[in-house]
């Protein structure tokens, strides 16, 4: 905002990195460094009970008055009910009032607000504001109001408005701001921009931080317009790192408890082995009822009890990932499903990033959000039934089976050991972690009490997902 003493004048703005000036003629990308800033609007600012009028007004006013034509009755007859300062106080005014239809009635069809504290884009169109408004009036205290302290004049099309937010006439910290708006040819409100003070300040440390950015800024070009960034899978990026992460963590560093993958000892192999035997303790319920059954070494109930849920697990996910409507493009579904089986995470996390990562035709542009959502396979609810099946023997065999590995204190103390000295258990133990993430976030269609218990959740979804939907 400039000023000369007399008058301050707003000006809109954004800043633009020189070698790159071409690229950003209609862009609001934030770059600093060495940059200049290029000007949208400036208009004469006066604070309110002290009108301004230059000579050259007083004279375009004589000079009107004389154009005693029919022209300037038509033109009178045409111009809106309010000057658009008047208009803009009147905007202040019906707010502070919460009355969202009437602010609305100063608004064209089209409006376009951007409140750049709360959200990266504009609300465009009367719904999106009036819900917006709608929003802010039911969260925001009613004697919380705006008090306007500045606003330009004699702009017919653009009006600059410098407020603060007054509690009972006291001034309510950190509500400093301005606001710019322009009307359309009816001088109704077409687009509005609110820019409220931060709460955090910084200081000189953030200049460093915005001059380290101005390179990347420059390697990005057009795609470092936040608008664009949307496109880019970030999410992806996020997942894959994620995925590094689990990888270097789970078998290659020694921070974890147990050793790294090579260092796995021939007895922790015989061992998973053994309860592969008894995958969803088939082998034991064949041998239980006298049917054909395979002699497998006695494994202890906890370390059963874990391996099992998460293979239930993970055998739920496949009908999950058959109906994702984000994974589309995504090939050999069941191939991945089947690795994940086998290794958990170390396949299923990549198939979390693919899902997020644009259509090869689309780059940067793809959006699936909508697309139209599969449904789940026939096969689902026998899946669910399956998974609480075993889901809940092993809870009860972890507890109660094989007495000789003794009580319920016993069975607590070994998962707390293997919990913080073997590589295998502890890796079951976050893939759990893990599956519950992805249980939230693939049944977005479903209630969040089913989202987000563990487990049963996913399966009292499966088997009967209209149900649990209503």
């Amino acid at each position: 905002m400039f000023s000369t003493g007399l008058s301050a004048t707003p000006v809109e703005w954004h800043s633009v990195a020189e070698p790159l000036a071409p690229h950003f003629q209609s862009s609001h990308t934030p770059l600093l460094g060495q940059n200049h800033a290029r000007l949208h609007c400036i208009c004469p600012m006066q604070r309110p009970g002290r009108p301004q009028r230059s000579l050259s007004m007083i004279s375009r006013g004589l000079h009107q008055q004389l154009k005693a034509t029919s022209r300037q009755e038509l033109t009178k007859a045409a111009q809106p009910e309010m000057d658009s300062q008047q208009l803009i106080r009147e905007f202040y005014k019906r707010y502070n009032a919460g009355d969202v239809d009437a602010v609305l009635a100063l608004m064209s069809d089209d409006i376009e607000y951007h409140d750049m504290a709360l959200y990266q884009e504009p609300h465009q169109g009367k719904d999106a504001v009036r819900s917006y408004f709608k929003m802010i009036v039911r969260t925001i205290p009613r004697d919380l109001k705006f008090y306007v302290d500045a606003i330009t004049a004699n702009d017919p099309r653009n009006v600059g408005v410098k407020w603060h937010v007054d509690l009972e006439g006291i001034e309510f910290p950190f509500t400093r701001g301005v606001s710019f708006y322009e009307l359309d040819e009816q001088g109704r409100m077409r687009r509005g921009r609110d820019l409220l003070e931060s709460p955090f300040k910084p200081g000189r440390p953030v200049l460093f931080f915005l001059k380290a950015l101005v390179p990347l800024v420059r390697k990005l070009g057009p795609r470092a317009n936040p608008g664009v960034l949307k496109g880019v899978p970030l999410k992806a990026y996020a997942v894959w790192a994620l995925y590094a992460g689990y990888i270097t963590f789970i078998l290659l560093s020694r921070a974890a408890p147990g050793g790294p993958a090579w260092e796995t000892s021939f007895s922790t192999i015989q061992e998973i082995f053994n309860e592969s035997l008894n995958f969803f303790y088939v082998n034991i319920a064949a041998g239980a009822v006298g049917l054909p059954s395979l002699p497998v070494p006695a494994v202890h109930p906890v370390n059963e009890a874990l391996f099992n849920l998460v293979g239930a697990w993970g055998m739920m996910l496949l009908p999950l990932m058959l109906q994702d409507k984000r994974a589309g493009h995504v090939k050999k579904k069941w191939t991945i499903w089947v690795a994940t089986m086998l290794l958990t995470n170390i396949f299923f996390i990549p198939w979390m990033a693919l899902r997020l990562m644009p259509a090869k035709e689309g780059r940067f542009t793809m959006d699936r959000s909508k697309a139209e959502k599969p449904a789940l396979p026939g096969f689902a609810p026998a899946l669910g039934a399956v998974a609480i099946v075993v889901g809940s023997v092993s809870l009860g065999w972890a507890a109660l089976a094989r007495p000789e590995f003794g009580g319920l204190a016993e069975r607590i103390g070994h998962f707390s050991h293997m919990y913080s000295s073997d590589r295998v258990f502890y890796a079951f133990v976050l893939d759990t972690w893990l599956y519950a993430v992805w249980q939230a976030l693939l049944m977005e269609d479903a209630p969040l009490k089913y989202r987000l218990v563990p487990f049963f959740g996913a399966a009292a979804w499966l088997i009967n997902p209209e149900k649990s939907s209503t």
